[in-house]
């Protein structure tokens, strides 16, 4: 599993510096959405001690972080989209050619045929696809998780620490079911790859199959 994502990860040194920009517009996201959480506690104190030039200020503050956390996290999912969706249509480039050096026996004796190797260059690199638009949130989620849980403990410290204890619990209850559903997880592969090959064959041989009625079969 280590050497495949390194792999992946080494088709997209070439965006290094995009990375890099991602990284941080996620940490400006993360900040600026945590300080609007601050700034919340700050306006409801204002408008309950009914000091009406402060609570304009706070919504003002609260605005403008507001613009930063749109633009941030804009710049942050758009350029990661781009950057998947460039490595991904270099990795199927890479498998077509892969493809088109094999021998003609391997064709020729490949279980599913040209539609698992359809199957193959556009659902299992979607599966990296789906992975590398994951990775965006690396950079600004555990960021964002300590800022909030910040902002919590100066607000009621009883209460995050209950929470706290709470997260462990919750997190070996998802480990334990991604790790029952992961199994599946190549199971549903070579079955989408049957379904296409399955349906690559029957486009192709629509004539002969319209010319013997057999549509319903």
């Amino acid at each position: 599993m280590t050497s495949e994502i390194s792999r992946v990860l080494s088709e997209a040194k070439p965006f290094k510096k995009t990375l890099i920009i991602i990284a941080v517009s996620g940490v400006i996201y993360a900040l600026c959405s945590g300080m609007i959480l601050a700034q919340l506690q700050y306006l409801v104190d204002a408008l309950t001690s009914r000091n009406v030039s402060g609570a304009i200020n706070i919504g003002a503050t609260i605005l403008g972080l507001a613009i930063v956390v749109a633009f941030s996290r804009y710049f942050h999912i758009f350029l990661m989209n781009y950057v998947a969706e460039c490595v991904t249509q270099n990795i199927r480039q890479k498998l077509q050619q892969k493809f088109m050096n094999l021998s003609l026996s391997f064709h020729n004796t490949y279980a599913s045929g040209s539609g698992g190797l359809i199957s193959r260059i556009l659902n299992d690199v979607k599966v990296i696809q789906d992975g590398l638009r994951m990775i965006a949130d690396i950079f600004s989620s555990p960021l964002l998780m300590a800022t909030l849980f910040f902002n919590l403990f100066r607000t009621n410290w009883k209460l995050t620490l209950s929470l706290l204890l709470v997260i462990p619990v919750v997190a070996l209850f998802q480990k334990s079911v991604s790790r029952s559903l992961r199994k599946y997880l190549p199971k549903g592969q070579e079955n989408l790859e049957k379904m296409t090959s399955t349906i690559k064959e029957s486009l192709d041989g629509v004539r002969v199959i319209q010319s013997f009625n057999l549509e319903k079969i």
